[in-house]
C-alpha cells in the first residue's frame, strides 16, 4: 500500500463525530473526487471507488445523513479499470447538493456554487473536516526518506 492510501486511510478511521463536520468533509469530498451530473429531469452526483475505502466511507454517510443508497455501476468502460461509480441520481439527490453549499435552487433553475460554503467552514472542527474531505478527494503525500542526507 503506498503512503497517500495509508494516510487515507486513517483519516477514514476517525470518524467525523457532528453532523456538520460530516457535512463539512463531504462537501469538500464531492468538490475534489465527484461529479455532478443531470440525467431525465434529475440532478445528481456520484464518485469513483479508489480501491482504499474512501468512496465506501463517503457512501456510507450518504446513506446515514440523508437515507440516499447508491447506485453502484462498474467503471472500467469509462477508465479501463477495474473501479466502481457511487451513483447518486434521484429525487432527493438536489436536495443534498444544496443542503452541501454545492448548489443553489431559484426561479431560474439549478445553479452549480463554485465558493466554498461559509456553513462548511463556520466551525473550527467544520474548517478541518473541510480540509480533511478535500483530502481524501484529491490529495496525495510522499513519504519522507532518509536517504536526503545533510552535508555542512
Amino acid at each position: 500500500m503506498n503512503f497517500s492510501k495509508e494516510v487515507k486511510k486513517e483519516l477514514i478511521s476517525e470518524n467525523f463525530e457532528s453532523s456538520c463536520c460530516k457535512r463539512s468533509a463531504l462537501s469538500a469530498y464531492i468538490r475534489s473526487a465527484g461529479v455532478i451530473e443531470t440525467k431525465g429531469g434529475k440532478v445528481g452526483f456520484d464518485f469513483l471507488s479508489d480501491g482504499g475505502g474512501v468512496a465506501e466511507y463517503f457512501s456510507k454517510i450518504i446513506e446515514k445523513e440523508y437515507g440516499i443508497l447508491p447506485e453502484t455501476v462498474s467503471a472500467s468502460k469509462r477508465l479501463n479499470k477495474q473501479k466502481s461509480a457511487y451513483k447518486f441520481l434521484n429525487d432527493k439527490t438536489l436536495s443534498v447538493l444544496v443542503d452541501l453549499g454545492l448548489a443553489e435552487v431559484d426561479e431560474q433553475g439549478v445553479k452549480l456554487n463554485l465558493n466554498i460554503d461559509a456553513y462548511s467552514t463556520e466551525n473550527d472542527c467544520c474548517k478541518t473536516a473541510y480540509i480533511k474531505g478535500m483530502f481524501l478527494g484529491s490529495g496525495s503525500v510522499t513519504l519522507p526518506t532518509s536517504s536526503g542526507k545533510a552535508t555542512g
